[in-house]
């Protein structure tokens, strides 16, 4: 007798990861402290939003300030790049566990040509950095008259 089942590719991906995880933890003696990710590479995520007038860029960088992050255009290429310091970390605080990235960090995102990039305004709120590029009028289409020969 056979049976169906459902396939749930995500809950495979992350069986597999925790599976390797254990297998380096046990391998290098880790010993049930999880490897800490501080000043490992890392990326903010961003949504990008496609509105009537602009596009709205949306990047999450929790614990930073406006002066911790750049932006820059160079070429059509939105650039956004900042460093997340670590706080000073007490030795003797016996931490079982480190889980917050910190490092520097860079996206960058390739502009379609309809978009004005001498106008970018860019805004910083409750850990959410906000870049709004406007778009250009769009123009009508051109009718083009043939010539008959």
């Amino acid at each position: 007798m056979t049976s169906l089942t459902t396939w749930k590719p995500l809950q495979d991906i992350f069986s597999t990861r925790r599976e390797i995880d254990r297998i380096f933890d046990s391998f290098f003696g880790n010993q049930g402290v999880l490897r800490s990710r501080t000043d490992s590479n890392w990326a903010p995520p961003v949504d990008v939003v496609d509105a009537d007038d602009h596009v709205e860029f949306r990047a999450e960088v929790p614990g930073l300030s406006g002066d911790d992050v750049q932006v820059s255009v160079t070429e059509n290429v939105l650039t956004i790049k900042g460093e997340k310091k670590s706080e000073s970390e007490d030795k003797n605080s016996g931490y079982r566990m480190l889980e917050r990235s910190y490092g520097q960090f860079q996206r960058s995102f390739s502009l379609p040509t309809n978009l004005r990039t001498d106008d970018i305004d860019a805004s910083f709120k409750r850990g959410v950095l906000t870049i709004s590029v406007p778009k250009t009028k769009k123009e009508e289409a051109k009718e083009i008259p043939i010539r008959s020969e």
